[in-house]
């Protein structure tokens, strides 16, 4: 039997019938998490919907949900919820901002690994068959798993590939009438156990782009932090004032994101803002309310005050350790914006000279192989050159003791950060002080 082909008009009127029909399975997914689930459905409201050709799935690049029409349509509404939710806590968890030079397929999968966990622990989603879930990635952060998990293969599928988890045997269609709500939605025996097969793509996350289609650079991905930051907490509340629903859920969450392994700059450079001038500019607006059509002032960091970067030099670290510290100490420096950078190198004295960079300039640090540990000079030196910095970050092993030999001129009055791979330093003849970050 022959069938007539479809006339260039026909084809178009059923890609324009496909288009809607997934476009309105999309919303009406949503409406069931900002009803059912109102953390999930707060934080993809402040989602964009986009239709999208490039994206397998759906996938976020924390301003949109790109969604392929073909795959939205092939999912029940709770599964398309679920995915949506996968999505959602992409963004909350900044899987968009934190992939740094990783490989693209394997972080996307490493994020996976690190939300599917959560989402099926809850028992309150359907994720689609045949995706990422390993009990062993409990509580870990994607950093974390990203450095446990084996070489990617080469037949990998192109493009940054996610999958969320197991799961959605109840056989259910497009119907979610009220009666589907309460028959312990994600209790089904995905919650735990493996994939079975292969995992396929179901689920992407994307780098964070400028809306001029360029990568962030690092003011704008603290911003963009800061922004993440408040919507989690906004939708945690609006989910509390409810007072039914998921709340313990988003409790375990929001312990879980408080808990995340974040790489020690990234965690550094979130101290170093809190210390430093920022003010609310129009020329940068928030870019979470652009997509509304309301145009709010954003976070912008001013050019002020002076960092000081103390290297411990007593064979503390080696040269590679010292080339990726610089990376990341430039990093930080655009954030944060000093006027002035010093870098001191001290072993049990000062080793001269300081060296002083102005804002602008890249930062680079000399290797030098030492004998014993101080930590004073660094901090008497600030003392005598009528240094008062924004803070002080000190890299070294720790072992060693402040405050001993030779003594502090003055115990500093300013923030304090000890970045240590050993231990943290002992204060045997004076209070301790500082913050300690571990690298």
């Amino acid at each position: 039997m022959q069938f007539a082909s479809l006339t260039i008009d026909e084809e178009i009127h059923m890609d324009n019938v496909k288009q809607a029909a997934a476009f309105a399975a999309i919303k009406k997914a949503r409406a069931r998490l900002v009803t059912r689930h109102p953390f999930f459905g707060c934080l993809a409201l402040g989602l964009e919907l986009e239709e999208s050709t490039v994206a397998q799935t759906l996938a976020t690049d924390g301003t949109s949900i790109f969604y392929n029409v073909d795959f939205t349509l092939g999912l029940t509404i709770k599964q398309l919820a679920s995915v949506i939710a996968h999505e959602v806590l992409h963004v909350a968890m900044k899987h968009h901002l934190r992939r740094g030079k990783r490989d693209p397929k394997q972080w996307n999968v490493a994020a996976d690994y690190a939300i599917n966990g959560i989402l099926i622990k809850s028992g309150l989603f359907n994720l689609p068959d045949g995706g990422l879930f390993d009990k062993k990635y409990d509580d870990w952060g994607a950093e974390k798993i990203y450095a446990d998990l084996p070489e990617p293969e080469e037949d990998q599928p192109d493009g940054p590939g996610g999958q969320p988890g197991p799961g959605d045997d109840d056989g259910e269609g497009e119907g979610e009438g009220e009666g589907d709500e309460g028959e312990g939605e994600g209790e089904g025996d995905g919650a735990g156990s493996g994939p079975a097969g292969k995992p396929e793509p179901v689920g992407e996350v994307w780098d964070a782009k400028s809306d001029e289609g360029k990568a962030l650079s690092p003011s704008e991905v603290a911003d963009v932090e800061r922004q993440i930051d408040s919507g989690v907490q906004e939708a945690a509340r609006a989910e509390k004032s409810i007072g039914e629903g998921s709340s313990d859920v988003t409790d375990g969450i929001l312990k879980g994101l408080a808990t995340i392994d974040l790489p020690w700059h990234e965690i550094l450079k979130d101290y170093l803002l809190e210390t430093s001038a920022q003010d609310y500019s129009w020329s940068n607006p928030n870019r979470r309310f652009v997509g509304q059509g309301l145009y709010l002032p954003g976070i912008e960091t001013t050019p002020n005050g002076e960092l000081v970067f103390a290297i411990d030099v007593s064979c503390s670290l080696d040269k590679e350790e010292l080339e990726n510290i610089a990376g990341h100490i430039n990093e930080i420096v655009s954030a944060v914006q000093p006027l002035r950078t010093y870098v001191i190198y001290c072993d049990t004295t000062v080793k001269s000279p300081v060296v002083e960079f102005e804002l602008g300039e890249d930062i680079e640090l000399k290797y030098y192989h030492g004998g014993g540990t101080a930590f004073a000079p660094p901090f008497n030196w600030c003392l005598a050159n009528d240094v008062q910095p924004s803070a002080l970050v000190y890299f070294t092993d720790g072992y060693g003791s402040v405050g001993g030999w030779p003594a502090l001129d003055e115990e500093p009055d300013y923030p304090v950060v000890w970045a240590t791979s050993g231990r943290t330093p002992s204060f045997p003849d004076c209070d301790e002080f500082g913050e300690v970050i571990e690298i």
